[in-house]
């Protein structure tokens, strides 16, 4: 487990006596990170639902991404986790690890087509 750099120290702890006789293994901030690893080898993805980039670079390996729902959130949260689910990228921890697959988003390429229709506006105005 690489937990991000919000987690903290009471986050850590709690992760540990709730993880305490499973066979983990949870980065404790030394040495390099290997979040990039863990997303590479994983056959899925446990990610909280707080951290929108987390999910999004687990979305990117084409892994099924089971989110860990946690209390609290936003508007802007739901619309977001709705659109993953909707997309067939992720969906809610059973407790169940599954399986499934979906095309991975290529946002590099979405981004880009919509910069160019913004361009593209703007010279027609000009």
């Amino acid at each position: 487990m690489s937990p991000s750099r919000r987690t903290g120290a009471a986050g850590l702890g709690l992760l540990r006596k709730r993880l305490e006789g499973f066979p983990t293994a949870i980065w404790d901030g030394s040495g390099e990170n290997p979040y990039f690893a863990y997303l590479a080898l994983a056959d899925a993805l446990l990610v909280t639902a707080d951290s929108v980039s987390m999910i999004s670079e687990a979305a990117a390996t084409g892994k099924p991404v089971h989110i860990l729902g946690l209390d609290g959130g936003n508007a802007k949260f739901a619309r977001f986790h709705a659109t993953m689910r909707a997309a067939g990228i992720t969906r809610p921890f059973s407790g169940r690890i599954e399986s499934w697959s979906y095309p991975v988003p290529d946002d590099t390429a979405r981004a880009g087509a919509a910069l160019r229709a913004l361009v593209l506006k703007r010279q027609k105005r000009s």
